[in-house]
């Protein structure tokens, strides 16, 4: 995982709406924005639909984090970044 991100940028959570939604919109993507990389992280971790896929969060400086990067990153650990 890349240790010098910086968590209060901006960034954007997106993912694969999974098999068990709603009929209209079985399957597509879907995106969240958020103010922080904290916040964005913590959506990832813990916040998403159960049916989503493959999340990824993209910051506003074009950083680019998936799987492993996301489990791992640890914004408290990194104060003021």
């Amino acid at each position: 995982m890349p240790d010098d991100l910086n968590f209060d940028e901006p960034a954007e959570v997106h993912w694969i709406r999974g098999e068990n939604a709603s009929a209209d919109l079985s399957w597509g993507e879907a995106s969240q924005k958020f103010a922080t990389l904290r916040e964005a992280l913590d959506f990832a971790q813990g916040g998403l639909p159960a049916d989503a896929r493959g999340p990824f969060v993209t910051t506003a400086s074009g950083r680019v984090l998936r799987g492993d990067d996301i489990a791992a990153a640890k914004p408290d650990l990194a104060p003021g970044r």
